[in-house]
This record gives C-alpha cells, structure tokens and sequence, in this order.
C-alpha cells in the first residue's frame, strides 16, 4: 500500500471517527478498495447518461444519514461544477424500485492526494442527504447510485472509484434500464450526519494536540 493509498484511506476513518465520537454512531456499512484501481462512469445528461449503481445489505437495520465516496474527473482536468445525486433502489434495481433520491449539489469534496487511472486526480466526497435521511432495514439488498450531473465536457467526465472485483450495475439509458457488470466502488454509508467542514478542521486541530500532549507525556 501507497503513502498516497493510506492517506486516502486514514480521510475515510478520520470522518468515520469523527461521527463516532461526536453523534455516538459508526458507519453501517463501508465498502473500500485501497487504493481504488476502476473507475466507473456515473454522469447524468440528456441523451449522454451513463450511470453506476451498487448493491449492500445491511446487518441491522438503519437510518442513513451521510454517505461518503470516492471518486475522479476522467480525463484528468479540472473538477467541473458539481450536482449531485444519491439514489436507493430496492432489489431487483429498476425505475419503480426507485425508493429515495436526494440531490446533495456540490456535496463536500477534498483532494485525497493520489490519482487514479491515467493520471486522474482522486477525490474523496461526502454529503448529508437531510431530512429524515433513508431508513435501510436488515437482510434486505438495496442499490445505490451516486450520480454527478455535473455539464459533460470532453476533459470532465466524472467517474466513481472502485475496484475489478464483485458485481454491480449499469445504465446506458439515464435508469431506465439497468444490466449487470463486474466491479465494485468506494463508499460508506453512516447513520448520523457528518460535521461541517469548519468542524471538521477544528477536531482535527484538536487530535493533533492530543496526540502532542500524549506525546510529551
């Protein structure tokens, strides 16, 4: 593993420990490939849309409240104006399966300081979906797409980051039909919102005190 890999990961955990101490909760689900290795189309536009979606299930059940992922402009150039859009479908996946969509706009985003691909730089999201978020419910298959509907330009293809390994879903049809392909891609699903940014920066602020003082000690 990368220097590079592991900090990508540690920015996952970091967040994933800042929920837990901060609303008493953990992610309920997590699905990483470190360092990711795929990258997946995942763009809504009129007569261009190529989308992803991937399965989870859930051990008991939940109510999602933020999502992280990870994930990539292809080819690489700068990231265009962000839109975003977090779907839940039930299984099997298709346009009445459709139980919860949120639009998150821009969502959070930070530079994970590796890239992907042919040289693609690699960014790590979140996004709270607000509300009363999507109540999940034990041993049953959902599917999630997370869908940037971003202007498509030829150097600013979105993709999502993942891996070759597992089975997920595609759509050249902007949803309206899907069929299966191999891979999988990165996110975690938590029951309690994720921090402000602002908030973010001063828990980090004050672990790098505790670590200090610990230190010192």
């Amino acid at each position: 593993m990368t220097k590079n890999s592991v900090l990508a990961l540690a920015t996952v955990l970091v967040v994933g420990s800042v929920m837990a101490s901060g609303a008493e909760a953990a992610p309920v689900f997590v699905q990483m490939t470190v360092p990711p290795t795929a990258e997946y189309y995942s763009y809504s536009q009129p007569g261009s849309a190529t989308l992803t979606a991937d399965d989870f299930v859930l051990g008991s059940s939940a109510t999602i409240q933020a999502v992280t992922w990870q994930g990539a402009n292809s080819p690489a150039g700068a990231p265009g104006p962000d839109a975003f859009r977090i779907l839940f479908y039930t299984d099997p996946i298709d346009p009445s399966s459709l139980v919860a969509s949120f639009d998150v706009g821009a969502a959070n985003r930070s530079d994970s300081g590796s890239t992907i691909g042919a040289g693609d730089v690699l960014y790590n999201y979140w996004a709270n979906l607000g509300g009363a978020g999507f109540s999940a419910t034990a041993g049953t298959r959902y599917w999630i797409s997370i869908q940037n509907d971003e202007v498509v330009t030829p150097i600013d293809y979105w993709t999502w980051a993942g891996g070759p390994n597992g089975s997920m879903a595609g759509s050249f049809s902007n949803g309206q039909t899907w069929f299966s392909q191999p891979g999988s891609t990165n996110f975690t699903l938590d029951s309690a919102p994720i921090p402000e940014p602002a908030t973010l920066s001063l828990v980090a602020i004050g672990l790098v005190g505790l670590i200090r003082a610990r230190r010192g000690r």
